[in-house]
């Protein structure tokens, strides 16, 4: 449904800029574009569905794919860390869905996909996954976390950027802007209903402004459909969340299969009490330009939200320790050095321009006040505990993010010191896990030097002692 979505609001935008543009007559080659563009697609996926073909059996899931370049990929069942199925619109239609399944494997080669499966075929197979994916035995009666309201999704739809569709929309800017400069500019004016003139740069504003609402609200509509009816449940030791309204989702995480959580808010979220929850498993397709990563809880109040995430991994949020006050030296030095270097290059330009350099020139002065502002936000927005055997790190500024780490899941751990931190006793420690997508080389920098010390060589114990 987002890839949908997606060519409809660039079709719209397209259509309302050659509308405004007086280009209408153009539409035509748009409808015609458009609709070889999904032939090719049809074509595309009958081939694709027509050369593969996959089995489970002897605890391993083997696939054959490709047309010219035949691929025999195998997967051992235990290695598979979350299952998704997945039912889009024109899928639900037909009795169709998608099983999604992530593995500990590489960026590109972490997803693997059964597309054109029907969904009680589905099901089954998500079962069978399921019996190898986690070790519990038990059949207990599903235990519920988590019930969306229509007021969080209302609110997570609106207070969203939808950044997909909004880059969607000015590529549609662009395109249509190619189009109106290789035009006669006598022959494009807006339609005198609505200016009676012809195009002037407030009239231009104006159509970009259309476009990016018309992008932006395609995209509040396809978060209130894809979160409808959210529910997450916990039974047997795994995780398992569904929902959806003409994009339905099921997706399954055993415990034992969690990398981490992510608990985050931005600005207007946190002046609110608001947050999400994000769970991460091993393994996500980074290939994508928006890899598949949902919310386990697109939005809700931050109390809600810390109530799940603790039933789900224990930790506390209050007493993380922060950075030393000294920090904020170095952020304060930083962004002083950052501004007077835009200064010099700017007076270098106005050198260059008109031979002289005007106090003009030296506009990013008034900036410089603002460093110690920003450096005391910095130090506040930090924070880190290892709390037996979880390690909990905050940071994040304009976004904040809480991560909630699992010390038996951490890959590496990596203590560092440069010149400036040495001056001021302080250091930065880097985990890794195999959830790339959220880790990324996870990092409390600028923390007390001894501190950070000791959370080193306990991590470093302690995953030494799971081993």
């Amino acid at each position: 449904m987002e890839e949908a979505s997606s060519s409809v609001s660039a079709f719209a935008g397209l259509l309302v800029f050659l509308y405004i543009t007086n280009n209408i007559n153009r539409l035509f080659e748009l409808i015609l574009i458009f609709i070889i563009l999904t032939i090719v697609d049809i074509i595309m996926e009958f081939i694709r569905w027509h050369r593969f073909s996959y089995t489970i059996e002897n605890g391993h899931l083997q696939i054959q794919s490709g047309l010219f370049n035949r691929q025999h990929r195998t997967i051992p069942l235990d290695r598979i860390q979350q299952v998704d199925i997945i039912q889009d619109g024109l899928s639900s239609v037909f009795g169709l869905a998608i099983v999604r399944c992530e593995t500990a494997g590489t960026k590109v080669e972490s997803e693997i996909e059964l597309r054109y499966v029907g969904k009680d075929q589905a099901n089954s197979i998500r079962k069978r996954l399921g019996e190898t994916t986690s070790t519990a035995t038990a059949n207990s009666d599903p235990t519920v976390l988590y019930q969306a309201s229509p007021r969080s999704l209302a609110l997570r739809s609106l207070t969203t950027l939808h950044s997909k569709y909004v880059l969607l929309g000015l590529v549609t800017i662009v395109i249509g802007l190619s189009e109106l400069l290789s035009s006669s500019l006598d022959r494009i004016s807006v339609p005198s209903v609505m200016v009676g003139g012809p195009v002037i740069i407030a009239d231009g504003i104006l159509v970009v402004g259309i476009i990016l609402v018309i992008a932006w609200s395609v995209g509040a509509v396809v978060t209130m459909f894809k979160y409808y009816d959210l529910t997450v449940t916990w039974a047997d030791k795994t995780l398992r969340s569904s929902g959806g309204l003409l994009y339905d989702f099921t997706t399954e995480i055993p415990l034992e299969k969690v990398q981490m959580m992510r608990i985050s808010a931005n600005l207007l979220h946190r002046v609110f009490g608001y947050a999400e929850l994000t769970v991460a498993s091993a393994g996500i397709a980074e290939h994508k330009p928006w890899p598949f990563r949902k919310p386990l809880i697109p939005l809700d109040t931050r109390s809600t939200i810390e109530t799940v995430a603790r039933q789900i991994l224990e930790y506390r949020d209050g007493s993380l320790q922060r950075p030393p006050k000294r920090m904020r030296r170095r952020y304060i030095i930083r962004y002083a050095m950052a501004i007077c270097i835009i200064t010099a290059v700017s007076c270098i330009g106005g050198l260059l321009w008109s031979g002289y350099i005007s106090l003009f020139c030296a506009w990013p002065l008034v900036f410089l006040p603002v460093g110690p502002v920003l450096a005391h936000l910095t130090y506040r927005s930090r924070g880190i505990e290892l709390q037996n055997d979880t390690l909990v790190l905050r940071r994040g500024v304009v976004r904040q993010h809480t991560y909630v780490v699992p010390i038996e899941r951490v890959q590496t751990v990596t203590l560092s010191q440069s010149v400036f931190q040495r001056r001021l006793s302080l250091a930065t420690v880097s985990i890794d896990t195999a959830a790339p997508f959220l880790s990324v080389r996870l990092r409390a920098v600028d923390f007390d030097a001894q501190t950070i010390e000791s959370i080193y060589q306990d991590i470093k114990q302690m995953t030494v002692d799971t081993t």
